[in-house]
């Protein structure tokens, strides 16, 4: 019947003379033609070439303002190219989606957004985690060049298999599929430039597919568009060394020659530590080794070989919390706050020199109130250990070696030499200090019923210092935590009849100085005057006040 129809309207078509027939041997099975594609070839086909107003606007900017950014972009590109693109082949994708990693990090293993999305592809944390790549405090798959790639081309394809649109693929890759979806579903439409021009999607988004594709033009064609001074670095090339122990990269490219900042952030950026730990989902350790290396690698992997792995597995089990800055907030007040060092949140949050942060920038913080832990290898000193006499003091907020040594009645040089620390080692709470000997904490002299403060002193070091507890430090100063302290300060280590002549309020959440005044029928400017505040200062929940009579 099908056959019958199709003759007939062959015959209708040759009437009209606008179709020749063809002869067809209806003899012949006609069967369904099977379609076979090459195991390389794009499901979806190639990312449309487009050049619009949009676009041009980018390219103008690309060889105008931001020409050193796309300089810097284009020389970099070399470096790993012939790896990404081979596995984006592999994985059944366009190519040219490799672009995408131009706009996103400009070819950078380094490279952190305000969203915190890190590495060549921008992958945020759990995206990266959804596709595989593992992160912690050790290592980030989210910064290696091939495992990211990876990851990158799987989640392209199944963007692409839910829009069926490589520049709606590109734009939810950009601000989430959800969000993309929700627009294609509320406009019935799957054109990228129609929600561009309706200005339903985000700025960026709007910009993002334009921008793409103007540095896919000028990348694939840099002299035609003035870019033909650009020193391209050299792909790397380099060769695989398998490993079923974990290995320390800094002793590693000590003995093959090279420096280690080099070995990590060009061979091996994945690892944020001297460490370079096995993982039962990788099947061991793959490290990158350079070309013509690998033998005196093999050789020298083993000498290299992580001992300590107790310190190891500490830290590839730390999770991280989140802080979210807020005004007044400081790296130093952080890290008391979560009882870390500077140096610590600065190096798992990729802050520069500077120590600048903005408010609402959301921090990673470590949930554990550990000391630095320095990678060991087999070359690396031991522990100390201390055989003779000694006595454990478990470290408290406020205190420092030296308020420690003094307790105790111990010279600091043999705190240091027991521990073997030195003078600008760090300690932190609950770290046991060894004190050689005997001892009892010593009792500190007074003078009279007062203190004067020194230079750095806090008023929990002098708590420390003097065995006030810093609750009645506050009490018999009319202090708060907050209260802040100058040289030359008395400070009263006993209660004086002044101040056990009045009266002490904490604060409750809903008050405020004038609730309080008039609860204790006085002025709020006496009240002021007795705590040495001023009087339109912001009290704070849990804040002791001086009430005077």
């Amino acid at each position: 019947m099908r056959l019958l129809l199709s003759l007939v309207s062959l015959s209708v078509l040759s009437a009209c003379g606008t179709f020749t027939p063809v002869v067809i041997d209806t003899q012949r099975n006609i069967e369904k033609e099977e379609i076979t594609l090459d195991e390389n070839e794009p499901i979806g086909g190639e990312v449309p070439h487009e050049v619009n107003a949009q676009v041009n606007k980018w390219v103008k900017y690309f060889t105008g303002r931001g020409r050193r950014h796309m300089e810097r972009y284009l020389s970099r590109s070399t470096r790993y190219e012939a790896v990404m693109k081979q596995i984006l082949r592999e994985e059944q994708v366009p190519e040219d989606l490799f672009y995408v990693a131009l706009i996103e990090s400009g070819f950078r293993s380094s490279a952190r957004s305000h969203a915190n999305a890190v590495g060549y592809w921008q992958f945020i944390r759990g995206t990266g985690r959804a596709y595989g790549l593992q992160i912690n405090a050790v290592m980030d798959e989210r910064r290696d060049p091939e495992l990211a790639t990876r990851a990158a081309a799987r989640y392209l394809k199944s963007l692409h298999t839910l829009f069926n649109d490589w520049y709606l693929a590109i734009a939810a890759y950009n601000v989430g599929e959800n969000r993309v979806k929700r627009l294609v579903m509320r406009y019935q439409t799957r054109d990228f430039w129609t929600l561009a021009r309706r200005r339903k999607l985000p700025r960026e988004t709007i910009n993002y597919v334009p921008k793409y594709l103007a540095a896919r033009m000028i990348a694939k064609r840099p002299t035609q568009y003035g870019f033909d001074k650009v020193e391209y670095q050299p792909g790397l090339d380099f060769e695989t060394l398998q490993v079923s122990y974990p290995v320390n990269l800094k002793t590693l490219a000590g003995k093959l020659g090279i420096a280690v900042d080099e070995f990590k952030e060009f061979y091996n950026p994945t690892y944020l530590t001297d460490y370079a730990p096995t993982t039962k989902k990788r099947g061991g350790l793959t490290l990158r080794i350079p070309k013509g290396k690998l033998y005196a690698a093999q050789e020298y992997a083993l000498e290299s070989k992580v001992i300590d792995v107790a310190q190891m597995n500490r830290l590839l089990n730390t999770k991280y919390a989140y802080h979210r800055v807020r005004r007044g907030d400081t790296l130093s007040g952080i890290a008391v706050k979560y009882r870390t060092s500077i140096r610590t949140l600065k190096r798992i949050n990729r802050l520069g020199r500077r120590n600048l942060i903005r408010v609402g920038q959301r921090l990673n913080v470590p949930l554990y109130s550990g000391a630095r832990i320095v990678a060991s290898s087999s070359s690396s000193k031991k522990v100390a250990s201390y055989s003779g006499q000694k006595t454990i003091h478990r470290v408290r907020r406020g205190e420092s070696l030296g308020v420690i040594a003094e307790k105790y009645g111990v010279g600091l040089s043999k705190v240091l030499r027991a521990n073997r620390l030195s003078k600008r080692s760090k300690i932190y709470v609950g770290q046991k200090i060894i004190i050689p000997g005997k001892h009892s904490i010593k009792t500190t002299q007074r003078h009279g019923s007062s203190y004067v403060v020194k230079r750095g002193e806090t008023l929990l070091g002098i708590a420390n210092r003097t065995g006030v507890s810093f609750s009645n430090l506050l009490k018999y100063n009319g202090l708060n935590r907050r209260s802040k302290i100058y040289v030359g300060q008395k400070i009263n280590l006993t209660a004086s009849r002044s101040v056990a002549s009045k009266k002490l309020h904490r604060v409750r959440r809903g008050e405020t100085l004038s609730h309080i005044a008039v609860k204790y029928g006085v002025a709020i400017r006496q009240i002021a005057q007795a705590n040495g505040i001023k009087r339109n200062h912001r009290i704070q929940i849990g804040e002791s006040l001086v009430i005077p009579h």
